[in-house]
């Protein structure tokens, strides 16, 4: 069995359209402030080319052992 913690679907939307469910911005800025959304958007789009390298990285690595 293998499992992943973390979000390796996240494209350049994802975050804002996470931001569209009410619990999940009211928790994101109860826990980092109310600008907490806009801020996660921004670091998201900051690392996309990275996350995405990463998940392919994952995804290929992933493939040699199944």
């Amino acid at each position: 069995a293998y499992a992943l913690q973390f979000h390796v679907e996240v494209r350049s939307n994802t975050v804002m359209q996470w931001g569209c469910v009410p619990e999940y911005k009211t928790a994101l800025e109860a826990s980092l402030g109310g600008d907490a959304l806009a801020e996660f958007d921004q670091a998201a789009q900051a690392n996309m080319g990275e996350m995405n390298r990463l998940a392919r990285l994952l995804y290929n690595n992933f493939k040699k052992i199944v």
